[in-house]
């Protein structure tokens, strides 16, 4: 059994998420059960950073969360908007592949290069 038959999908501290997704939509039961979701913060127990600390740590880039505080209620979504949560999604699924390529997730040795992903 391999971790891509085991799991469907990946997030970052995504409960939260789920707790608030399932609240607003009450009558989809697919944000009421979510055991095949990894949730790639509790893998790495990362204690502090958050997303943007475990991409540096892992992957030896920098996430750039400038955009996090806007009104995400507001719609339609801003093209930075957008663009900066497609960049979460694609830094998830590179956390996913190294978690799926190591036995155990160890973070990025050497480089001190510094590196930003930008959205």
């Amino acid at each position: 059994m391999t971790i891509t038959s085991v799991f469907l999908s990946s997030g970052y501290n995504f409960q939260c998420d789920m707790h608030q997704l399932s609240r607003s939509y009450q009558n989809l039961d697919c944000f009421k059960c979510y055991e095949k979701l990894l949730d790639i913060q509790k893998v790495f127990k990362e204690p502090c950073g958050g997303l943007s600390g475990l991409v540096k740590k892992i992957l030896g880039a920098g996430l750039n969360k400038t955009r996090r505080n806007n009104n995400w209620e507001q719609r339609p979504l801003t093209q930075q908007q957008l663009e900066y949560a497609a960049l979460d999604a694609v830094v998830l699924v590179h956390l996913f592949q190294h978690v799926r390529n190591h036995s155990h997730p160890a973070g990025a040795q050497g480089s001190d290069v510094k590196m930003e992903w930008k959205s």
